[in-house]
């Protein structure tokens, strides 16, 4: 198996590189949209706070889901105390639609501000 580490390493550099600037261009997009994410760097799925929204994270990733067709995974899943909390997967989709996803949470989140 040693001999093949080379290989591997050439292949799955540039994919993890790939990933570390998507990475970044989403958390400046998180950043700009004022979305809080909670801290990490190291893999293609981001913890987005809700806190702003009246709604559970099981409820708001059912309502983004049948309302904007925008998979998420409820907080809930990972605790009571994440329940503030919607994980989504920057891994798979494009940028672009990564980004429109995020919009979609954005918007959700000023419909169902607690203040509403």
């Amino acid at each position: 198996m040693v001999k093949y580490f080379d290989d591997i390493l050439s292949i799955t550099k540039p994919q993890i590189k790939k990933l570390i600037e998507k990475r970044s261009e989403i958390n400046k997009f998180l950043d700009s949209l004022s979305l809080k994410p909670l801290p990490g760097s190291s893999t293609f799925y981001f913890f987005i706070s809700i806190a702003e929204s009246n709604l559970s994270s099981e409820e708001f990733s059912t309502k983004l889901l049948n309302d904007y067709h925008v998979s998420t995974a409820p907080g809930i899943g990972y605790g009571k105390s994440c329940d503030k909390f919607i994980r989504i997967s920057i891994g798979s989709e494009n940028i672009e639609r990564v980004k429109k996803g995020i919009e979609s949470i954005k918007d959700l989140i000023s419909k169902t501000k607690t203040s509403n």
